[in-house]
């Protein structure tokens, strides 16, 4: 899947991703951006609302994974199981988060997966203002498909 199609997809199967007006602008190579515009995701402060900062940066890295398990021939059912957020400066322009896969812990994954067991991994997305925002660590669990 490439951005456009991601987008799509993302806006069809999760609509809060609509009304946040978040769209992926990169995909590929276990990588994934994904950017959302101000206006839609403001506090009373005029800067990023912290469920906004969240949500992109959990959906981040559930899109990475969604990305990389279809291009592994998987379709397990993905959700996130648990989550910490660094809020380190306020976000005052477009909202942009970056995740990357995490390849050292990936290959056991996606192998616990194939033997159809539930499997677990971290992913870490980072949001960026003038400088680093705000940092998301999510697990999220695989189960296999049925």
């Amino acid at each position: 899947m490439r951005a456009a199609e991601l987008t799509d997809f993302l806006r069809r199967s999760i609509p809060l991703t609509k009304a946040l007006d978040i769209r992926v602008a990169a995909a590929g190579d276990g990588r994934v951006r994904l950017v959302a515009p101000l206006e839609p995701n403001l506090n009373h402060h005029g800067t990023a609302f912290g469920g906004s900062l969240a949500t992109v940066g959990i959906l981040a890295g559930w899109t990475v994974l969604h990305m990389s398990l279809e291009d592994a021939g998987l379709t397990p059912s993905l959700v996130v199981r648990h989550v910490e957020l660094d809020y380190l400066e306020p976000v005052r322009g477009e909202l942009v988060a970056e995740s990357a896969l995490p390849t050292d812990v990936w290959p056991r994954f996606v192998e616990t997966l194939r033997r159809g067991r539930r499997a677990r991994i971290e992913v870490e997305s980072r949001l960026q203002g003038a400088g680093e925002a705000v940092r998301v660590r999510a697990s999220y669990v695989a189960l296999p498909s049925t």
